[in-house]
């Protein structure tokens, strides 16, 4: 916008403005502003032209979709010779279970989310755990499909977990959570029952970058609770873990 005054008005003119001007401001037009003399009720001469020299310049908005929030917690039980529950287990990075113990993940999406759980055992192959659970786990409740919509969900069931080998070693798991599908990890479905997908390791590095990241924005919560995770459009949850023997 451009301001014109008459020089010999200047006093007069930033009085006016400031405390008693009535200006109008119509965007492409020239609007002349006329400003009133309070005390004699009456209209001075215009002193002022304000107008902007082109036409109105519409900007797109920017609509961003809210961020992508899930609330991941590792369950595990350990069980007595007789198979009778004999400890409830946070499982954490870092933390030691053995041959037998059972694990389960607990996954709350804010919003529908594409979902992968995939393991990387002692040996350094890798098993994709979810979807499709059911190649591994045949008495495991039929696997809910991608997208999974918003809210609690148990994998591999509310009622059942994946149960630890006999070979021990450290073993890492990788929770992806995503807006749109991942092709990479669709592709590892020939591969779910035989441990061989990702046989360069470029995978895993992949994942490894993405874990950090997403940790680095990642919330703890209370105990039990888990971790509350963070991001634009993909999210990766590492837990790494030591296998040992009974």
């Amino acid at each position: 916008a451009e301001l014109v005054y008459e020089p010999a008005q200047r006093a007069k003119l930033r009085a006016a403005l400031e405390v008693d001007a009535a200006v109008l401001i119509e965007v492409g037009q020239r609007v002349t502003a006329t400003a009133y003399d309070l005390s004699l009720g009456a209209p001075r001469a215009p002193v002022a032209r304000v107008f902007h020299p082109g036409p109105a310049v519409w900007r797109e908005a920017n609509w961003s979709e809210p961020d992508l929030v899930a609330r991941v917690t590792f369950h595990g039980q350990r069980l007595d010779p007789t198979r009778k529950l004999e400890e409830d287990l946070l499982v954490t990075d870092g933390v030691r279970l053995r041959h037998g113990d059972q694990l389960q993940c607990e996954l709350r999406l804010d919003q529908p989310a594409h979902v992968y759980l995939l393991s990387y055992d002692s040996s350094g192959k890798l098993w994709r755990l979810f979807p499709e659970t059911e190649r591994l786990l045949p008495d495991a409740p039929p696997a809910a499909k991608n997208p999974l919509p918003k809210g609690a969900h148990w994998i591999p069931g509310r009622e059942h977990f994946f149960i630890l080998d006999e070979n021990p070693g450290v073993e890492t798991l990788y929770l992806v959570v995503a807006r749109k599908p991942q092709p990479d990890l669709i592709a590892l479905a020939k591969h779910v029952t035989t441990g061989e997908g990702d046989p360069t390791g470029a995978l895993r590095r992949k994942l490894e970058g993405l874990a950090a990241q997403a940790l680095s924005l990642a919330v703890e919560s209370e105990r039990n609770q888990g971790i509350a995770l963070r991001g634009k459009d993909l999210l990766v949850r590492e837990l790494r873990f030591t296998h040992a023997p009974r």
